[in-house]
C-alpha cells in the first residue's frame, strides 16, 4: 500500500468516526429533549412540562410561532421596569441593576390569587445574541439572596427566552422556565393549571406582536 492509499484509508476512517460521533450526540440531545412531555399542541403553540429534581413543581417550556419579525416580539417582552402585559401573574418588575451592558438584575413580584401569599423572585437577566443565526436569548438565572424582602415570600426561578428568526416576517419564541413558589404551596394545583396559564401568555405575547 502507497503513501497516498494509507492517506485515503485514514480519511475514509476519520470521516466514519466523525459520523458516529455526530450520531452519538444527536442521540444525546433527542433522549435529553424526550424528558419533555406535550401537555397542549393547539394553533401553531406547542406546551411541555418535566419533573425537575427535589421540586414538587414542574418546568414548563412553550414554543409558538409569532408572525411579526425577531425586533417586535423582542419589543413586545416588555422593558423590565413594568410588567409586560404578556405575563399575566406579573404583579411589578423593576430593575434594581445593570451590572454589565447586556446583564441585568431584575425583581418581579408575582401576583397569586387569594388566599395565596404574593410572592417576589430576584433574576439575573443576560441577553445573548448570535450572529450567525439572528437567534437572542435571554438567560433567566434567579439570586434569591440578592435585595431580600420581608413583605414576601421569595420564589426561586430559572430559565429561558429564545427568539429565532423564521423569515423575515415570522419569529420563533421559547419560553422555558422553571419557578419554585416556596413556601406552603399546592404544587399539584400549580401543575395542573401551569400548561394552560403558560398558552394564555405565550397567546397574549403573540397577539401584541403580530398588532405591532
Amino acid at each position: 500500500m502507497n503513501f497516498k492509499q494509507k492517506k485515503d484509508r485514514g480519511l475514509v476512517t476519520m470521516r466514519i468516526m466523525i459520523f458516529f460521533m455526530a450520531m452519538m450526540l444527536t442521540s444525546l440531545n433527542v433522549a435529553a429533549d424526550e424528558s419533555w412531555v406535550l401537555a397542549l399542541d393547539k394553533d401553531q403553540l406547542q406546551i411541555f412540562t418535566k419533573t425537575v429534581p427535589d421540586s414538587p413543581f414542574l418546568a414548563v417550556k412553550g414554543v409558538v410561532k409569532i408572525n411579526a419579525t425577531l425586533e417586535q416580539v423582542a419589543a413586545s417582552l416588555g422593558s423590565d421596569n413594568e410588567c409586560a402585559k404578556w405575563r399575566k401573574m406579573c404583579k411589578s418588575t423593576r430593575v434594581l441593576a445593570r451590572p454589565g451592558e447586556n446583564e441585568r438584575i431584575v425583581r418581579m413580584v408575582i401576583d397569586l390569587p387569594w388566599p395565596l401569599a404574593d410572592r417576589d423572585a430576584v433574576n439575573r437577566i443576560i441577553t445573548e445574541r448570535c450572529g450567525e443565526t439572528g437567534r437572542v436569548t435571554l438567560l433567566i438565572k434567579s439570586e434569591p439572596e440578592l435585595y431580600p424582602d420581608d413583605d414576601y415570600i421569595r420564589a426561586v426561578s430559572d430559565g429561558r427566552f429564545e427568539l429565532s428568526p423564521i423569515s423575515e416576517n415570522a419569529t420563533q419564541f421559547t419560553f422555558v422556565m422553571h419557578t419554585d413558589m416556596g413556601g406552603d404551596l399546592p404544587a399539584d394545583r400549580i401543575n395542573k393549571r401551569m400548561p394552560e396559564a403558560t398558552a394564555e401568555d405565550l397567546n397574549r405575547l403573540r397577539m401584541l406582536a403580530e398588532a405591532r
